[in-house]
């Protein structure tokens, strides 16, 4: 499947601690597959890694990323939810920021898009 997202919100935190979102936008795609296996995998312009399924029933699929050198959910913690029977995706993504004053900060968005299947 093709999955077209859009980031619909963001959330960090600022250099006083306190937390801070926003409606930062940004659009990607990413192909899910091996979607009917144990381990399904995602493909996007950052690489490709294993899902584990967390949980599965006719109308939905959980997937969480397992970080490996150079893919998608390195160094962060990725969660997909594929609604099936309305091809409605939504992804959260938690990382950690390394900023160049050595002041690492957390970081996460919320995306949400639409599958289709491949042609």
């Amino acid at each position: 499947m093709i999955c077209s997202f859009q980031r619909i919100a963001t959330a960090e935190v600022d250099d006083s601690g306190k937390p801070t979102t926003g409606g930062e936008t940004d659009s990607g795609e990413l192909v899910l597959s091996n979607l009917q296996g144990d381990h399904p995998v995602a493909s996007g312009n950052l690489g490709t890694d294993k899902l584990v399924v967390l949980h599965r029933t006719n109308e939905m699929i959980s997937f969480v990323g397992v970080p490996a050198p150079n893919g998608l959910t390195t160094p962060s913690g990725v969660l997909i939810t594929l609604f099936l029977k309305s091809g409605v995706v939504m992804l959260t993504n938690h990382e950690m920021i390394h900023a160049l004053d050595s002041k690492d900060a957390p970081l996460g968005f919320v995306e949400i898009g639409t599958c289709r299947g491949l042609k």
